[in-house]
């Protein structure tokens, strides 16, 4: 099953087997199982059936043909579901195929090797030095090591072609994730990084509704958050970037300005008054709009790097 393979690069047919080994070599592989929660008959079919909507494998034959190119079984599907321990090298591939760490290491791997691809230059030695201590490091030391890759049947040769594809990828990520290079994407990504706080008040009637929002034109000293209190209606408050609303809702948020009322809306058993507490411009110095701006950085080039030099065998 370990030989099956996954994608082609340029001059080489990547496998399971070597995303395998990479992944533990990287130390993304778990070292032990975690348990699955153990369900009955009907859980697990509620489950697996839950799943196969995220994943739009709803017909049985999409079902069918995603296990089969897997080299997979019903019966290994089934037992990931039903929570059974694995058993086998075969249950515990099933478990990660269903869980997704599979596809993410693959697309990891894919990602290593398309980088190697766009460098005119090979990796420094001292690069090179540096990830053979640590991947030492992760088995304990070199013979650690030199112990994995004989049981696993990997050759130096192997070996020594990883620490450049990983080398790779590593001098890609520091390239791409420069400070002028996320300066650069954090503009591009500017409006929709902006952070809202809202005070939401929820009321029973629009003319409740229509009423908060005149006291607060006549008042501006007070705030939603205050009157709902004083009249008895449940309010919240609520923090998120802009970008994370659908599209069409986005737009009332860019243009309001903080202490603004935005039009009530309606639920389906209330009505929902809005008051725009704070926005906050995005800035690198905030570490979740840091996260995001590298992961948007990454993810694109990587993406766009793959795009020309990556053939999927399995989808």
């Amino acid at each position: 099953m370990t030989s099956l393979s996954l994608f082609h690069s340029p001059g080489r047919t990547i496998t399971l087997r070597d995303v395998l080994h990479a992944a533990a070599l990287r130390g993304d592989r778990p070292a032990t199982d975690e348990p699955c929660p153990v369900r009955d008959a009907a859980e697990a079919e509620r489950a697996s059936e839950h799943w196969r909507v995220e994943q739009n494998l709803i017909a049985g034959e999409e079902l069918d043909a995603w296990l089969m190119q897997r080299h997979l079984t019903h019966e290994d599907f089934l037992r990931h579901f039903r929570g059974e321990a694995p058993e086998s090298e075969t249950h515990r591939l099933a478990r990660w195929w269903i869980d997704g760490s599979i596809t993410l290491w693959a697309k990891r791997h894919a990602e290593a090797l398309a980088a190697l691809a766009a460098t005119s230059t090979p990796p420094a030695l001292e690069h090179l030095q540096h990830w053979f201590q640590a991947t030492a490091g992760r088995f304990g030391g070199e013979n650690g090591l030199q112990t994995f890759l004989r049981d696993k049947n990997l050759s130096a040769a192997w070996l020594a072609e990883l620490a450049q594809i990983e080398c790779a990828h590593a001098d890609m990520q520091n390239e791409l994730l420069a400070p002028a290079a996320l300066e650069k994407a954090l503009r591009a990504m500017h409006f929709q990084l902006h952070r809202v706080t809202l005070s939401i008040a929820k009321v029973p009637q629009a003319g409740a509704a229509q009423e908060l929002s005149l006291q607060l034109g006549q008042n501006p000293a007070t705030t939603l958050a205050r009157l709902a209190q004083q009249q008895g209606f449940d309010h919240s408050e609520q923090r998120f970037f802009i970008g994370d609303l659908a599209p069409d809702f986005q737009q009332p948020f860019l243009s309001a300005c903080e202490g603004e009322c935005l039009p009530a809306m309606q639920a389906r058993d209330h009505w929902r008054l809005c008051q725009l507490v704070e926005k906050q411009p995005p800035s690198l110095n905030d570490p979740e709009v840091l996260s995001r701006v590298q992961n948007q950085v990454l993810q694109q080039r990587f993406a766009e790097l793959s795009e020309s030099v990556i053939a999927w065998q399995v989808e």
